[in-house]
This record gives structure tokens, C-alpha cells and sequence, in this order.
């Protein structure tokens, strides 16, 4: 019997940036409007939410007279008035904004590292080890049995493609397998475990992004990144000019081009080029948003980054990285 099933999607590329995309910012669509909301945020008590979200709002363009920000030791409300669009407020204000471009383990090295430790966590279950758990299958027999066989890669799907011959192989890059949105805390209790004994790379660094299938089934796509302590990760606020979301001029997708500054051009070349072949993640807020191969080093200062997005997702993306970033996390709660 088989002990899990296969998943297989499209590689993502990376490429230089094309002329089209290479010389303005997204626009920055107006703010007035007939609109009022109510957005609640929660914060640590030692955040200074008040004044980042001030700034915040005036880089998005709100005038001072259209929103007050009331702050308590928890709690953080924003009362808007008079605004043209609330559907992205809840994100714009509750991400950092942090971007991050990581190197990654590719996916055909660490196959061998998810099968090891998946007979490891096969091993710690059976010794009911304190910390692991298991999904409950209720009456699925056939379910209960495939996750006993291997329970990490039981719920953590791998990522495979058919070679010349047609046999399943790990495919090239960062991205190492897909999971069920219920299923995350299990793996991540499984990953956890198997860090503590050190079976896994020293740098290893799981992060995961949500992915919508083609029959509309979201899905947790897990990937190894180097974790942020390593010189192959790149804080990239800082070493950003310019972000514009676009369409691709040869393929007509939404994509975003990025301009670095000269002291990032070289970071970005120096990473790209020890990356040739591999995957490079680009995290928003931790959270990878996509993680393409590079194909050849990038040294012009500009890059395209593409990827499943629809065109309101670019436009988003663009707008989140020109931004300054938070210095400390805040949490949507909801808005009215």
C-alpha cells in the first residue's frame, strides 16, 4: 500500500525585469470616497502601534482627517470616514511589510530528509512520546492505516513530477510538499520534533503559503528556506527603490518588477548568483508569497517576479513593499 499520493504543479522562474517595468511605481489610487470603517487590531503591550499605523496610513495616502487612531494597553481602533475602498484595509494595516529573499534546500536533496524523518516520528508515536499527536480519522480505516505507514508524509504531500520516462521524481526547487489547511499543525508538530533531534539541515527553516488548487481546494504548500540567521537571506526593505505591479510583456500576466538600490543590486546579484539552479523565497511577513528558480545571476538591479497572481494581488504586493516596514507586530481582530 501506498503510503501517501502525489501532487504535481508548475515550476515558477524568475527572470531579469524587461524595459516596460523598470522606470515608475504603482500609482496610488485616491482615497476619498463616501465610506466609514471601524478596524480593530490587537498589539503587545510594549508596541508603539499608534505611531506606525499614523505613518502607515499617511504613505497610503489617507489624509489626517479621515481616520483617528485610538489606543489602548491590547488594543488598537482605527475609525475611518470618508474613504473610497475598505476591502484591503484589514491586510494593509495588520502586515509588517517585512520582504525577505532566501536561498532554499532544493526539493531532490531533501526528499531523503522527510523520509528519514518521517520513520523517526513513525517511531515517537508509536512510544506515545509526549508532544505528537494524530489526526482523528474517525471511521477511515484505509486513511488511519496509510498514516501510521509514514505519518509525516501521510499529511505532507510531496512535490513530484514525471521525468523523460515517466516516473515520479522530487522536482527542482524550495517547495517540498503540500498539506491540508487542517492538517498544518500536525506537520508542523512532526517538523518540530525532528528539528529537536537535528535529523534536518542545521539551517532549515519550514514556511508555508496558501494555495488555492484547480478545483478551488485551498492547500498549505510548505517550503525549506534557510532560516534568517543564515547569509543566504536577504532583508530587503532597505535595498528596495521601487516596486510596480505590471503585465508581463511577452506572456500578458500580472507580475511585479522590482529596482534595487546600488548597495542592493550587489546583494541581489551575489545572492541570485550562488542561487543559480535553486529556488530564491520572497517572504512578506515571514510567509512565503513565491519562491521561482533562478536561471542565471541578476546584476542589473532589476528583477520580475512572477507567479500565479492575479492582477489586484500585484497591485497589492507592489503597494506592501514600498512601504515602511512595522517595527513591531500588530493582529487584525475585525472591522465594521
Amino acid at each position: 500500500m501506498k503510503a501517501y499520493s502525489y501532487l504535481i504543479i508548475a515550476l515558477i522562474i524568475f527572470t531579469t525585469a524587461c524595459s516596460s517595468g523598470s522606470s515608475e511605481g504603482s500609482e496610488k489610487k485616491s482615497t476619498k470616497g463616501d465610506q466609514i470603517a471601524y478596524v480593530t487590531l490587537h498589539k503587545k503591550k510594549s508596541c508603539n502601534a499608534q505611531a506606525q499605523l499614523e505613518r502607515r496610513l499617511s504613505e497610503l495616502g489617507y489624509a489626517r482627517e479621515q481616520f483617528k487612531v485610538n489606543e489602548t494597553p491590547d488594543l488598537i481602533e482605527v475609525d475611518f470616514k470618508n474613504i473610497n475602498d475598505t476591502k484591503q484595509l484589514p491586510y494593509l494595516l495588520s502586515t509588517s511589510g517585512k520582504i525577505s529573499f532566501s536561498a532554499t534546500f532544493d526539493n531532490v536533496e531533501f526528499m531523503r530528509y522527510l523520509t528519514s524523518g518521517s520513520n523517526l516520528v513513525k517511531e515517537a508515536l508509536a512510544k506515545n512520546e509526549p508532544g505528537l499527536k494524530r489526526p482523528n480519522f474517525g471511521n477511515d480505516a484505509n486513511a488511519a492505516e496509510i498514516f501510521e505507514s509514514g505519518p509525516l508524509l501521510a499529511l505532507l504531500t510531496p512535490f513530484l513530477q514525471r521525468d523523460g520516462e515517466g516516473n515520479m521524481i522530487p522536482a527542482k526547487g524550495g517547495l517540498i510538499g503540500f498539506a491540508a489547511v487542517k492538517d498544518t499543525v500536525f506537520v508542523n508538530q512532526y517538523l518540530n520534533y525532528i528539528m529537536d533531534k537535528q535529523l534536518f539541515p542545521s539551517k532549515f527553516s519550514p514556511r508555508w503559503n496558501k494555495i488555492v488548487d484547480a478545483d478551488g481546494i485551498e492547500r498549505m504548500a510548505l517550503y525549506a528556506i534557510h532560516d534568517r540567521h543564515s547569509k543566504s537571506m536577504m532583508s530587503a526593505n532597505r535595498y528596495i527603490k521601487n516596486a510596480t505591479a505590471k503585465d508581463d510583456a511577452y506572456t500578458g500576466m500580472p507580475v511585479i518588477f522590482i529596482e534595487f538600490n546600488e548597495e542592493g543590486t550587489q546583494k541581489w546579484a551575489d545572492l541570485t548568483a550562488s542561487s543559480i539552479g535553486k529556488s530564491i523565497a520572497i517572504l512578506i511577513d515571514d510567509e512565503v508569497v513565491t519562491a521561482p528558480i533562478v536561471q542565471s545571476a541578476i546584476e542589473g538591479g532589476k528583477s520580475q517576479i512572477s507567479g500565479n497572481f492575479k492582477k489586484e494581488e500585484t497591485e497589492l504586493l507592489a503597494q506592501i513593499i514600498q512601504l515602511d516596514p512595522f517595527s513591531c507586530k500588530v493582529d487584525f481582530v475585525g472591522m465594521q
